[in-house]
């Protein structure tokens, strides 16, 4: 993988960084552009006991600005690219490449106007290709992420 400036910096001279509002800015730029967001991903109060929960099936609901097409998004990076922060249970993580689901309220509002432009801001460059035809997102290593809604009929949101 080519050099980033980031690679340069000594651990004391990007804390030194960081600390500068300006160059703060222009860090996370660097590492949106060469690893993804979803490297420098810092779960809020509300996002943290749904990442770290053990149970098989999560629902999140909430007002608006709480984070949750983000903690989903994360959660999608994580199973399709198998690249898990430290605090995520060992045995909820996935093999990959895995097939996923991802449900939301219907297709143009939801999968084509928050879900997949929050995947591609979160979710490392060139990582997933998104096939609107099959609305399926299609990850580099192989995973899938079927993208469903709950507009659709049930023998469409079934796969049949």
């Amino acid at each position: 993988m080519p050099s980033t400036i980031l690679d340069q910096l000594t651990p004391s001279k990007l804390e030194s960084l960081l600390s500068n509002p300006d160059a703060e800015e222009l860090i996370v730029e660097e590492i949106t552009r060469t690893s993804g967001r979803c490297t420098i991903y810092s779960p809020n109060d509300s996002q943290l006991p749904v990442h770290q929960s053990k149970s098989g099936e999560r629902w999140i609901f909430g007002g608006k600005g709480l984070g949750k097409d983000t903690l989903m998004c994360m959660e999608t990076i994580w199973h399709a690219l198998g690249n898990y922060p430290d605090y995520y249970p060992i045995e909820c993580r996935l093999k990959q490449p895995s097939a996923g689901r991802y449900c939301t309220t219907n297709f143009n509002d939801g999968i084509k106007g928050i879900v997949v432009p929050e995947l591609r801001k979160w979710a490392p460059p060139n990582s997933f290709q998104f096939k609107e035809d099959d609305r399926m997102i299609v990850w580099r290593n192989g995973s899938t992420t079927q993208l469903k809604s709950f507009a659709q009929d049930i023998q469409s949101f079934a796969g049949q």
